[in-house]
């Protein structure tokens, strides 16, 4: 079996700016199976692989044991999260693997070709020498100026940081590094806009009184008005550095909340057969209180015609006079 280095690349940068979510998108795009695993609470060998053949509970195996079975000799994406987190234990037992793409499946010892396995190592100890260079050299700029500034300067402090840290020859295996800098204000309402449109297909949903999950709201078009001054007051208000996409996320979450207060005080008797008619219409909007200050708002505007088209989703809106 001819088995080459698999290439492994290292997202570098605070928590929470698009790392994991970069990497299920190129499992997708690339349409490559990919697994995710967290390595933050292990401490050994065994937790990240499992038992060796022979030992209890060897025949399970683990998450990326099996992955990299299944995946023998096929591209695939594995995406290490907390990698600077774990052990140097677990971390040395990834360093053959990483450097020559030579495993063992823990279950049968058999030989499995992980030299198509396209690694990312997602690290988090060098958050502040990202930040400081997006805050010296980025912040403010225009992409068009962005894309003139060198970040060579930071890859090679990133690389000290690492041979610092991870010591050789595993930093040897870390060449290939990729940034994750802090959201810009056009970016915070890129992924707050996503979060809400996330809420937006929840509301859409039937009333299900008798499923398992069962659902005593929804059957609502639930929109924004003036979408870009709306997502640029949740970017200014929820974003926080560094909690990044998680702060945007808990912004959407008070919304969702005044949504269901506004729904709550509106709708009559919650029936499933609401769900055969029209949805209703409600609308979040940002209220001013002063002139420097607005919160928001989520009114009901009425009952909506939805044509929902053929994929359940797109189509045109009519108030319902």
């Amino acid at each position: 079996m001819n088995i080459t280095s698999p290439p492994v690349l290292t997202f570098a940068g605070p928590s929470g700016h698009g790392k994991t979510e970069l990497a299920a998108q190129m499992g997708a795009l690339l349409k490559l199976p990919i697994t995710v695993i967290d390595c933050a609470q292990m401490r050994s060998d065994w937790s990240l692989f499992g038992s060796r053949n022979g030992y209890q509970g060897s025949d399970l195996g683990l998450q990326l044991n099996n992955h990299l079975a299944v995946n023998s000799g096929v591209r695939n994406v594995d995406f290490i999260d907390n990698f600077d987190k774990k052990d140097q234990e677990v971390r040395n037992s990834l360093l053959l693997l990483l450097d020559s793409g030579l495993y063992h499946d823990r279950r049968t010892n058999t030989q499995v070709d992980a030299g198509k396995t396209i690694w990312i190592l997602a690290i988090n100890l060098d958050d502040r020498a990202v930040t400081k260079f997006y805050t010296d050299h980025l912040e403010g700029t225009t992409e068009t100026q962005q894309l003139k500034i060198s970040h060579k300067p930071l890859i090679a402090e990133l690389r000290t940081l690492f041979r610092d840290h991870f010591r050789a020859p595993m930093s040897g295996c870390m060449e290939n590094i990729a940034p994750y800098y802090p959201f810009c204000l056009q970016k915070q309402a890129v992924v707050g806009r996503k979060f809400f449109m996330k809420l937006s297909d929840e509301a859409r949903k039937p009333i299900d009184l008798s499923g398992n999950v069962q659902r005593y709201t929804c059957h609502v078009h639930f929109a924004v008005k003036n979408d870009g001054l709306f997502f640029k007051h949740i970017a200014e208000e929820s974003y926080v550095q560094d909690l990044g996409a998680r702060s945007l996320s808990a912004g959407i979450d008070q919304i969702r909340c005044a949504f269901f207060i506004s729904f709550s005080r509106n709708e009559g008797l919650v029936s499933e057969e609401s769900n055969d008619g029209p949805l209703t219409k409600y609308m979040a909007q940002v209220s001013p209180i002063r002139e420097d200050l607005g919160e928001v708002k989520v009114v009901r505007d009425g009952v909506t015609k939805y044509d929902r088209g053929q994929d359940g989703r797109s189509g045109t809106t009519k108030d319902d006079e």
